[in-house]
């Protein structure tokens, strides 16, 4: 009985003794109490420049799809800018194409998306929940893909939409007008508007690949200056069928 009541006393000193230095509001004021943790993680994806890149007989798509699983059928689900759908109207119908062409390696999981392009989609609260469940619809998971094709506010809130989802899910960029090629469409940010400050919301997340695809820019920008001067006209009181005169 003794001998029980001595090993008793002494598990209760012990554990006395692990409680009191595990206490965080008591540090034993020592640095070999601290530890550090550290990680580092290495990203690499590539930056392809083509034309016409969902020509069947352009390869670009497929080889980024396939860098890292060439024996794989990846599926896809797609977001355009409605500016680009507006300048290209066959486009949807061009991927949906292509997809077929390479049904060995693709599989387009729905019609392309089409989203308000511009500083619209950021500004939009709603615009991050309707992707988000629009990915959960199409079952979107990790090893699924996330393109995007547009102007840079639309990678900008597409990105940030696959950034979140899953903790992650693998992202494409198709940027689209001159300045995403040069800046947004090549980072690893990706943002939106929130409680009206600009970017509040957004992470660090490198994506999967980024195609440049030159036939893009003309497109989109003969778009964009077909906006500017129908507004321009609208907002000085000008018959907007006078655009098309000399």
């Amino acid at each position: 009985m003794r001998r029980k009541s001595l090993r008793l006393a002494w598990f209760e000193t012990q554990g006395f003794r692990v409680r009191k230095t595990a206490r965080l509001d008591r540090p034993l004021q020592r640095t070999s109490d601290i530890r550090l943790q550290s990680f580092s993680v290495a990203y690499d994806y590539p930056v392809a420049f083509t034309a016409d890149a969902f020509d069947p007989d352009n390869r670009c798509l497929i080889d980024v799809l396939t860098r890292r699983e060439p024996d794989k059928r990846h599926r896809i689900a797609v977001f355009i800018d409605d500016g680009v759908t507006s300048a290209m109207p066959d486009l949807a119908a061009r991927i949906a194409n292509y997809a077929a062409v390479h049904a060995q390696h693709i599989e387009l999981i729905d019609v392309p998306v089409a989203i308000a392009g511009g500083e619209t989609c950021k500004n939009d609260p709603e615009t991050v929940p309707r992707l988000l469940a629009t990915l959960s619809k199409f079952a979107v998971d990790r090893h699924s893909f996330a393109i995007a094709v547009g102007g840079g506010a639309v990678l900008d809130a597409v990105g940030y939409a696959a950034a979140i989802f899953h903790r992650g899910v693998r992202h494409i960029r198709f940027p689209t007008t001159v300045l995403s090629q040069c800046d947004s469409g090549v980072g690893v940010k990706n943002a939106v508007n929130s409680l009206g400050l600009k970017n509040l919301l957004g992470t660090f997340a490198p994506p999967w690949a980024i195609v440049n695809d030159s036939d893009f820019i003309g497109a989109h920008f003969r778009y964009g200056q077909a906006v500017d001067l129908t507004e321009w006209m609208v907002g000085e009181g000008k018959d907007v069928s006078d655009a098309s005169s000399p």
